[in-house]
C-alpha cells in the first residue's frame, strides 16, 4: 500500500478521535469507565 495513502488515513482517524475526545470530560461516563479500569488511576482520583 502506498505510504502517502496510509498516512492520510491515519491522519483522518486522528482528527476523528481528537474531535470525539475534546467533548469528553473527567465526568463523562464513557471516559471515567475507561480511566477506572486502571487501578492506579482510581487510587489517584480517590
Amino acid at each position: 500500500m502506498d505510504q502517502e495513502v496510509m498516512d492520510s488515513g491515519l491522519e483522518a482517524r486522528y482528527e476523528k478521535y481528537k474531535g470525539i475526545l475534546k467533548n469528553l470530560t473527567i465526568m463523562s461516563d464513557v471516559f471515567m469507565r475507561n480511566v477506572f479500569k486502571n487501578r492506579e488511576c482510581t487510587e489517584y482520583v480517590l
